[in-house]
């Protein structure tokens, strides 16, 4: 996976669609009521082409500790990503972004 020059010129990892941020900012109120009982994690499958990470489909499932996995096969990635509501959905966005930069 090449990685993607920015409009400043340095490298980065892979550009995150927009639909993704629209995906978390639905599972809000599952991942705010949710964390009242447990951690929430978002669960989900998504595939990389020219370096954007597109579509992407995911779901909240709740684990009584954090227990991130993230794996790579060819274009694919499947992920579980703990997340904090305090953060917000910009938050979630910006570290299932990195999560997921990482696996490139």
């Amino acid at each position: 996976m090449e990685t993607v020059a920015n409009s400043y010129g340095w490298n980065s990892g892979p550009i995150l669609a927009p639909e993704a941020f629209e995906a978390i900012y639905s599972l809000w109120g599952e991942i705010v009521e949710g964390s009242q009982l447990a951690v929430p994690h978002l669960v989900g499958r998504a595939r990389i082409l020219n370096g954007v990470v597109s579509p992407i489909e995911m779901d909240v499932v709740l684990h009584t500790e954090e227990r991130p996995l993230i794996f790579r096969e060819g274009n694919e990635i499947s992920f579980i990503v703990p997340v904090e509501p305090r953060n917000g959905p910009e938050g979630i966005y910006l570290k299932l972004l990195h999560a997921l930069g990482e696996q490139t």
